[in-house]
C-alpha cells in the first residue's frame, strides 16, 4: 500500500529478477548433467585433463550464478524511490548518489510495462513522460496501484 502523507521508500521487487534465478537453476541442472552423464567432476586435486575441465567449468558456472544473485542485491541497494505528496524522487548510485525528482504537475503521460512474471507476481515498471525526458520507476511492487495514485495527483 502506498502512503502519500510522509513519503514511502520503494525498492525493486525481488520477483523482477526471476529470470536470473531461473538461469541459475538451469546452470545447476547443467552441472549435474555434466557430472553424471560425462563423468566430469569438480575436484580440489585435479590429476588429469578431465579433472581440470571439471574444475574450470564448475568454477566458471558458479561465478556466473554468484553474479546473477549479486545483481539483484546490488540493484536493490543502488536504486530507491520515494513517493511523496508533491512528486516522486528517484535515488540511484552506489558511490555517487544521483537524485532525480519529478513533480506530478510535470507528468504528461504514464506508461506501464508488465511482463509475464510481472503479471503473475504483481510487479512492473512505470514510465512517466515529461516533455522530452522519461522518468522510469523500475520493477516495483504494485505498479497499477501507484499508477492510480499518480493519475489522481495529476488531475488536481
Amino acid at each position: 500500500m502506498y502512503k502519500i502523507i510522509k513519503g514511502q521508500l520503494n525498492k525493486s521487487s525481488l520477483f523482477s529478477y526471476m529470470d536470473n534465478f531461473l538461469i541459475s537453476v538451469n546452470i545447476i541442472i547443467f552441472l549435474f548433467l555434466l557430472n553424471f552423464k560425462l563423468n566430469i567432476f569438480f575436484t580440489l586435486n585435479p590429476s588429469n585433463i578431465l579433472d581440470y575441465i571439471g574444475v574450470f567449468t564448475t568454477s566458471f558456472l558458479l561465478l556466473i550464478i554468484s553474479l546473477l544473485f549479486l545483481e539483484s542485491i546490488i540493484d536493490r541497494k543502488m536504486r530507491s524511490y520515494i513517493v511523496s505528496k508533491d512528486g516522486i524522487t528517484k535515488t540511484e548510485g552506489f558511490f555517487v548518489k544521483k537524485e532525480q525528482t519529478i513533480l506530478y504537475s510535470e507528468i504528461k503521460k504514464i506508461n506501464i510495462h508488465l511482463g509475464l512474471f510481472g503479471r503473475i507476481f504483481n510487479f512492473g515498471s512505470i514510465i512517466l513522460n515529461k516533455h522530452k525526458k522519461n522518468f522510469e520507476i523500475k520493477n516495483i511492487k504494485n505498479p497499477l496501484e501507484l499508477e492510480k495514485i499518480i493519475q489522481q495527483k495529476i488531475k488536481y
